[in-house]
């Protein structure tokens, strides 16, 4: 499950187990810092990551004049009728918020509404739909030049799209992860967490990153791709592991205390996305 409202939800309510982490040498050993104690889960108690993700932009550098750098160029008159954005709430916030510098993790309520006003004053006039996971079809059929679009469904398209490009946006970007968790009601949770355990050795998370393009969350699996496996181009990907000069760019979704929360916040963008 991607964190968000629905993960924090369920570790308030009682519904998932606390991990025994006398049971995970491996995570306690090979898990990169940003997932030994996430903002939305402190000390991994809950939830251990899979793999992790951005959100940015994908733009055919054949059907458009120069490059793109960041949001702000997505409001030039130029793209006019040439944006799609994803109807995720929670990504057109995340987006906004670094529009009218806000960081995204400690914003308020009139934050989300001054955001959501810049969104409809400077980019909603160049935005032809919102997409769900459809827009990754439309970005391959061409149905438009520019696309807000997950980092390893661009990158793991390049090889058929040379001309598709990503961008970490200069302004600012989501960077998202996906969990791994036991419910209370499991069968047999010891063996669930011995299986979460194994994904944390080096050689298991490399080879199941370099078949699925997105970040796994454990130390040393860039090395072991590019020199035991052998894919140094996937290795050497920016996209697949950006500098920390990027990654310093990245912001996590706001943590909501529990859904009433999260839907007063989202409900402020609702609209834009249902007028489209």
């Amino acid at each position: 499950m991607t964190n968000g409202w629905e993960l924090t939800e369920l570790i308030q309510n009682g519904w998932v187990a606390e991990l025994d982490h006398s049971r995970m040498p491996n995570f306690l050993k090979n898990a990169v810092p940003s997932a030994v104690s996430p903002t939305y889960d402190f000390d991994a108690l809950h939830s251990a990551q899979w793999q992790t993700g951005y959100t940015g932009i994908a733009y055919h550098s054949d059907m458009i004049e120069g490059d793109i750098t960041g949001w702000a160029d997505l409001t030039k008159p130029e793209y006019k009728n040439k944006v799609g954005l994803l109807s995720d709430l929670d990504e057109l916030s995340v987006m906004s918020l670094t529009m009218i510098g806000v960081k995204p993790e400690t914003s308020t309520a009139a934050d989300w509404q001054k955001a959501a006003d810049w969104l409809k004053t400077n980019l909603q006039p160049n935005v032809v739909k919102y997409y769900d996971q459809s827009y990754l079809d439309a970005f391959k059929s061409r149905q438009l030049p520019v696309m807000m679009a997950y980092s390893g469904d661009i990158l793991s398209l390049q090889a058929d799209f040379p001309d598709a490009k990503f961008v970490f946006p200069s302004q600012g970007f989501t960077i998202w992860h996906d969990n791994m968790m036991i419910p209370i009601t499991a069968q047999n949770p010891v063996d669930a967490l011995t299986w979460i355990d194994f994904y944390y050795q080096t050689p298991i998370a490399a080879t199941v990153e370099d078949y699925i393009w997105y970040v796994s969350p454990v130390q040393g699996v860039q090395e072991y791709i590019a020199k035991v496996l052998g894919d140094t181009d996937y290795a050497d990907s920016p996209l697949a592991f950006p500098p920390a000069s990027v990654l310093a760019k990245a912001h996590d979704a706001p943590v909501m205390t529990n859904r009433t929360e999260h839907d007063l916040y989202v409900s402020i963008f609702q609209p834009l996305v249902q007028g489209s």
